[in-house]
């Protein structure tokens, strides 16, 4: 426990954390917390599902028009395509991974799991215990530093996905002496926890940001 709220007093000293998530997450350890390691919330690896991209064409208003349909043995949706996007083979824990075609650097991962699988409602005290546990995964090198805290709110929503509206929560860190920007769109569907996470150099993030948030506002889900 103690090396945790080291990390965590680290992080708020740094600017890191806003104080919101630093006490918020104090509280948080309480019930995340087992033995001398916090028990953070983590993305269940094993239960995530693969999904296969395709194109397809949907004739709209007598033209065709194609649209991108991702397909796993459980779900399927369509959206229109991500301009100059290419579907390659995703980590594991990664459901599909698309990335510019002329720079890797820009990336959309998409992570679906059933959420008895994650074994937490989807609250602000659970995103930001796992937020805290996405710290632990970088080294003090990487400089992990905290952007955007989830927060449910309402109101006209950026990001959607099946028509609803996301929560987000965003980090940078430094990756081959690169900044980077991750933001993390999380959504509660139909019992399927879905995350969308847009991570490009910080430099050119929000101009990259719309270029996927607009696509994924279209999708829709089908019947398999």
């Amino acid at each position: 426990m103690l090396r945790v709220l080291n990390r965590l007093q680290k992080l708020f000293n740094k600017g890191s954390a806003p104080r919101l998530v630093l006490i918020t997450s104090l509280f948080c350890l309480a019930g995340f917390a087992s033995g001398e390691e916090a028990d953070y919330p983590r993305i269940p690896v094993a239960a995530v599902e693969r999904y296969a991209a395709s194109t397809i064409s949907e004739v709209i208003e007598s033209m065709n028009v194609p649209l991108t349909l991702m397909r796993s043995s459980s779900l399927v949706f369509k959206m229109d395509p991500i301009d100059n996007h290419i579907a390659v083979e995703p980590p594991a824990g990664v459901s599909a991974r698309l990335t510019h075609y002329a720079n890797p650097a820009l990336k959309v991962d998409l992570i679906s799991f059933k959420k008895a699988n994650f074994g937490h409602n989807l609250s602000e005290a659970t995103l930001n215990a796992y937020l805290l546990g996405r710290a632990q995964d970088f080294t003090e090198e990487q400089a992990f530093k905290i952007l955007n805290e989830p927060a449910f709110t309402t109101g006209p929503a950026r990001f959607r996905f099946f028509g609803v509206r996301s929560v987000p929560l965003s980090y940078s860190f430094l990756e081959k002496d690169v900044q980077l920007t991750r933001e993390e769109n999380w959504f509660d569907i139909d019992g399927y926890i879905h995350i969308i996470s847009v991570e490009a150099p910080s430099r050119f993030f929000i101009s990259y940001f719309e270029s996927i948030r607009v696509p994924f506002n279209s999708s829709t889900p089908v019947g398999n």
